[in-house]
This record gives structure tokens, sequence and C-alpha cells, in this order.
């Protein structure tokens, strides 16, 4: 028994000596951070427990290598020599972004789009995704022509499948559910721009009760209707588009008028066009830090609707940059205390979406910025 006894706690103090000795070499390698270190960590410890970070590190030391480099030979020569990698889609974006930088001029110097749609599954095409693409593209300063013309600058290529999960057709229309997925491509001539994919799904028993089938005259695109609604479209046609026209471009999309105010080619509905306008806010916030001189340069606009806009983008950037010209609004600004009891009760957050008062709206970006409560 004794002997027993002896033998287990010679093995327990082995596997502790073990990790100990394991330990003691990681914190070892760490401190060189080397790729050389860390390979032979894994040879003088192929049953260690830290392997598979010795590896990630080994990854992520080529990774920054290739981001000091930042070419596209670069970054795919680690996606080659390391395809397993995690950070492989990282390098993969980065390809992207370096491609998009070297064409974007042309796309930037275009004045016509043409739009081009591709439908597929049971699509019959009566959604308003072009709706969409008009309305950005219109926003964005392109003269929208006819599709098909071979003589438009800019190509949009939208793709859209949709595939119906069941009908129930009780009192109207009513739709079980249903998948769909969609592809923008912009192009210029023969040069490949971007490209962007989405997709959306409706599993039953979700019903689609909204009185979509109104709109359309055939019932069966209501359901696509409402998954292209609930989708991230929008939101990557503006990430699109600031890639493609820049920062700047997308701040005076704020300023465009609604309802009245036409788009060559044909202009979207008032709906559409608010859309635009509240997606280019979602894309500069997205934006952060690169947007805040663009968006402090804009204040200097004297029309409230718009500068409301950009103080609002402002607030939700939260950067201190913004801290004194909104502080000078905020201060030669009248307030609309009823107006503020009101959005006050229902959700401070939403004040920027609720109020066109300068004074109220630039307290809320104070407050988002600072933490100091100015309402």
């Amino acid at each position: 028994m004794k002997v027993k006894i002896g033998a287990a706690i010679l093995i327990i103090l082995s596997v502790l000596l073990y990790i100990c000795w394991d330990r003691i070499a990681w914190r070892q390698i760490q401190s060189q951070n080397t790729v050389a270190a860390y390979q032979k960590f894994i040879n003088d410890h192929p049953g260690s427990s830290l392997n598979r970070e010795a590896k990630f590190r080994i990854e992520k030391l080529h990774f920054d290598e290739a981001v000091q480099i930042n070419s596209v030979g670069g970054y795919r020569k680690f996606v080659k020599e390391n395809p397993q990698s995690t950070l492989v889609a990282d390098a993969n974006n980065k390809i992207h972004d370096l491609l998009i930088k070297d064409r974007i001029p042309a796309l930037r110097n275009a004045n016509t789009a043409e739009i081009i749609l591709k439908y597929s599954g049971s699509l019959s095409g009566k959604i308003n995704a072009e709706e969409v693409l008009k309305a950005w593209l219109g926003n964005a300063g392109f003269t929208i022509i006819p599709a098909g013309s071979g003589n438009a600058d800019l190509n949009a290529t939208l793709s859209l499948s949709g595939t119906p999960l069941g009908l129930n057709y009780t009192r109207g229309y009513r739709y079980t559910g249903g998948i769909l997925d969609g592809e923008i491509i912009l192009q210029c001539g023969n040069d490949f721009i971007m490209k962007e994919s989405f997709h959306n799904q409706l599993d039953p028993p979700g019903l689609i009760t909204m009185n979509y089938e109104d709109a359309f005259k055939d019932p069966q695109d209501a359901p696509f209707q409402k998954l292209l609604d609930e989708s991230d479209f929008r939101n990557i046609v503006a990430r699109m588009m600031v890639k493609a026209i820049g920062t700047q471009a997308l701040v005076s999309m704020l300023e465009k008028e609604k309802g009245d105010k036409e788009i060559p080619g044909g202009g979207p509905t008032m709906d559409e066009d608010t859309s635009v306008r509240l997606e280019a806010g979602k894309a500069l916030v997205n934006t952060g830090k690169p947007a805040v001189e663009p968006l402090l340069s804009a204040l200097k606009n004297t029309d409230n609707e718009y500068r409301g806009a950009i103080i609002g983008c402002l607030g939700q950037i939260k950067d201190e940059r913004a801290v004194p010209d909104l502080m000078k609004i905020y201060e030669s600004n009248p307030g609309d205390s009823q107006e503020l009891t009101v959005v006050l009760a229902r959700n401070k957050e939403q004040l920027v979406f609720m109020t066109s008062n300068l004074h109220n709206i630039a307290g809320f970006a104070l407050w988002k910025i600072t933490g100091v409560d100015y309402n």
C-alpha cells in the first residue's frame, strides 16, 4: 500500500513539475515574442496545452509583419502560408480594401450610373430594392440612366434570390416565412470596384402579417419585401458609399431636402429619401473618428435641420473634439422645455430623432460625450 501511495505521489509531483516547467518556459518565450521562440516552445513541449496559443502568436506575428508592409502581395502571402488561421478573414479584408483604394478614383470621377437587377428563385421583381439604390446613387450625385444603355460610368448590379417557406391565405395574405439572399456589385467599366452580400431568413411559424399585399400586384413578393426591409441591405449600401464617395460626400447627404427634390433619372419616394439620410448618419457614426472633422466643418451651415443631424452624429461618435463647438451651439440657442419634457418622458436616447431644437440636441450630444446631463 505504501509503495502505491509513494508511486502516486511521485506521479503527481512529476505532473506538477512538468506544469511548472511548462509555465516558466512560456513566460520566457512571451518576453522574447518571436516566431523562433514560439516554435521552439512547440517543439520542446509537444503535449502542452499552450501550444495552441503559441501557434496563434506565430500567426499574429506574421500578420503584423504583413500589416507593416501593407501590400496585396504581403497579405496574399500570409493567407497562402496560414490558410487555417483565424486571421485569414482580416487579411482578405485588407486585400479587398487595397484593391478598392486603387480603383476608387475612377469611381469618384463617375457621373452617370445604371442599375442592373437580377432576380431568381420565387422573386418576380416587384419589391422596392431598385428605389433604394436610386436614392443612394441619386443623393451621391449620379444621374441614373436606363439599364442596358452601355453608356454609364458606373454599373450597380443587384442580384436577389427568394425562397418562400410556406403560405397561409387566411384573412388576406399571411406568409409563414421566407429566405432572401442578395449581392451588390459596383463596377466601373471592366474594373471590379467592390462587392457585398447579405442574407435574411424568417422561419415558420413567424407570421408576416403586415399588409404588404396592398403594395404589390403579386402577393408572393410580400414576404421578400419584409425580408429586404429587415435585412442589412440599406446598411451595406451605406457602407459601400462611404468607401466609394468618401466621408465628406456622405456628410453632405444629411443636407438633402425631402419630398420635393427630384433625383435625376427618377427620384425615390419621400420615405426612401429619408431612409438615405438616416443610413448616412449611421454610416458616419460607424466611420467614427475620421468623420469628426468633416462633420465639424459642416456645422457652419445655416440650415438647422442639417445642423441637428450633424450634432446627433457627433454625439453618437463621442469624440471630445466636438465639445467646444457643441457647447457654443448649446449656449447660443434657446431651449424648448415643453418639447424636451415630452421627449425625455419617452426615451432620452431618441431625443436627437424627435426634436429639431438645436439647444436640446446639443445638450444630448454633450451628455453622450461627457456624461454630464445638460438637459
